[in-house]
């Protein structure tokens, strides 16, 4: 399995606005990153676009919802799940439980979500855990005793036509010798290791501010392919192979150190 390394900063206080903030509540938490492309090529089960700005991206915590305490009820604990759904339910003007099952069953995916009931070993929906009527609400199961399903995603799906790793970025020229800026005398060298030519429409080179270089023709298997691009930064850079349908196939990246006029630079890989 690949994992993708995100560099950056939790938020608690905005620097602009020392006074207010994403304070954690539990098992949410805002993080800045360093590189916003490499949030944005991750891949996201549900099919939608992150929600990310330049405040950051909130990140829930793996395997953890910290209970909320009810601001009416200040001894009352509740599972936030279940906390989330009341807000909206009573909001839309019931008066009390008795009409709560029929509501989350409306909505299979934004209320009634798909659960794994761990000792029946059998699957059910939030409403099998729940017990509603009058004034009176409670979870049947404790929250560790069920697995809640992640939403569909929102259309099809299909697998990319290339995997990380498929490619690699070997090499890299960011202070080429003589007069560099703008020139696009920068160089990147791509690596194909799969035993079959990889075409390269479709795919392009991204740098840690955005800046995007667009590929196209073939490698073929086992050789290599010099690329040359507009700009790379001499005080260090991530660079980033991203192919078809914004999947991320490699990325590599340099300090300050490492540049020297005229010096490739190659990176390691194993």
């Amino acid at each position: 399995m690949t994992y993708t390394l995100l560099r950056g900063n939790f938020v608690i206080r905005y620097p602009d606005l020392p006074r207010q903030g994403p304070e954690p509540d539990g098992d949410t938490i805002k993080f800045l990153p360093d590189t916003p492309a490499l949030i944005e090529a991750l891949p996201r089960p549900s099919g939608t676009s992150p929600d990310l700005n330049r405040r950051g991206i909130s990140v829930r915590l793996e395997a953890i919802d910290a209970t909320v305490t009810a601001d009416s009820l200040d001894e009352t604990v509740i599972w936030p799940k279940l906390f989330r759904r009341l807000v909206p339910y009573f909001a839309a003007g019931f008066p009390d439980f008795d009409h709560f099952d029929t509501w989350l069953r409306v909505d299979p995916v934004h209320r009634d979500d798909t659960i794994w009931l761990i000792a029946r070993r059998e699957r059910g929906n939030l409403h099998d855990v729940v017990r509603a009527s009058g004034d009176q609400i409670e979870l049947t199961v404790w929250p560790e005793d069920f697995v809640i399903a992640p939403d569909p995603a929102t259309g099809p799906i299909t697998p990319p036509t290339a995997v990380t790793g498929d490619l690699l970025i070997v090499a890299a020229l960011p202070d080429p010798a003589g007069a560099d800026a703008g020139a696009g005398a920068e160089k990147i060298t791509l690596l194909n290791v799969t035993p079959d030519p990889v075409g390269l429409d479709g795919w392009h080179l991204r740098d840690a501010s955005g800046n995007r270089t667009g590929l196209s023709g073939t490698i073929e298997a086992g050789t290599v392919k010099v690329v040359n691009v507009g700009r790379l930064d001499n005080d260090g850079d991530s660079i980033m192979l991203v192919g078809p349908k914004d999947v991320v196939i490699d990325s590599v990246t340099y300090k300050k150190e490492q540049v020297r006029n005229g010096r490739t630079i190659a990176f390691g890989r194993g």
